[in-house]
């Protein structure tokens, strides 16, 4: 990953706050292929379980914080239903799965969550 986050880096100013990078991957490098990350069992017994046996993956890309970027704010990764006008009780239909590419801590980009915030109102 080290190359790839190197030349978004040269190319492009930090997308998503100071020392940050969003970086586009496409499947087939190192580790995103069916042998490395994408056809990990315990990942597909994930999605399937949350998603079911037709999921989808559409997109790869790393939020990458490097030494000195801070908190971004708050926002969803993904859009919610109710973004869409739907209420009530809704079986998950999209699902945004991070794995941190480098080592993150207090210096480098903490992440913040916000329990419950997957659930609409009732």
């Amino acid at each position: 990953f080290a190359p790839v986050l190197a030349s978004q880096a040269v190319r492009a100013k930090p997308n998503r706050g100071p020392m940050r990078h969003y970086v586009a991957l496409r499947a087939g490098r190192p580790h995103l292929d069916a042998s490395g990350v994408l056809g990990h069992p315990l990942l597909g017994a994930l999605l399937q379980e949350v998603l079911g046996p037709g999921y989808v993956l559409d997109q790869l890309a790393s939020d990458t914080p490097l030494r000195g970027s801070g908190y971004q704010p708050v926002h969803s990764d993904i859009p919610r239903a109710v973004d869409f006008g739907r209420a009530g009780r809704v079986d998950p239909w999209l699902l945004a799965v991070n794995f941190p590419l480098v080592d993150v801590g207090d210096a480098n980009g903490p992440m913040e969550l916000m329990p419950g915030s997957q659930c609409l109102p009732e």
